[in-house]
């Protein structure tokens, strides 16, 4: 039985040579940098609850962890430095049906916000999209990405809200 590998959002999309996404989301609520002491990504509100790929890459690994809930993993490369950079898009409302180890575009659906883990928002969704360094699959290794503010203020930026 083999998985869809997830749709392209209804917005309008372009993908610059780097890989990242650069379209606007129906995001209604301004993405919330964390500071130093929380996750190194953003928290942020979509309204039509579709969660999209920020980064191509491939898909390394799905889980469930009780601070994040639902969640993906998708290795990219930081299209600046080269680097490989794991992007956890978690508090997903059911593991995502992408395929380990398939190759994802940006623009591609995740899965659908939801309020799993630990969730504070209006209706009790949200989607946090974080920044770590490259690790093995299932090592749950949670060092920040040497560069993640400057990849969070891009992807906040493209999706239409310049931090």
């Amino acid at each position: 039985r083999q998985r869809s590998m997830g749709q392209t959002t209804r917005a309008s999309r372009q993908v610059n040579g780097a890989g990242l996404v650069g379209f606007r989301r129906n995001v209604i609520a301004r993405p919330v940098l964390e500071n130093s002491s929380g996750q190194p990504g953003l928290d942020i509100y979509f309204e039509d609850k579709q969660v999209p790929v920020v980064m191509s890459g491939r898909v390394k690994e799905h889980g469930f962890e009780p601070g994040y809930g639902n969640y993906t993993v998708i290795e990219s490369v930081d299209p600046d430095t080269g680097d490989l950079v794991d992007v956890l898009y978690s508090h997903l409302a059911s593991p995502s049906n992408l395929m380990v180890d398939a190759r994802v575009n940006s623009g591609y659906v995740v899965g659908t916000q939801g309020g799993t883990g630990n969730v504070r928002s209006v209706d009790g969704t949200i989607a946090s999209i974080d920044f770590f360094q490259a690790a093995e699959p299932g090592s749950k290794d949670m060092t920040p990405y040497a560069h993640y503010d400057r990849l969070r203020r891009r992807v906040s930026s493209n999706l239409g809200h310049p931090q």
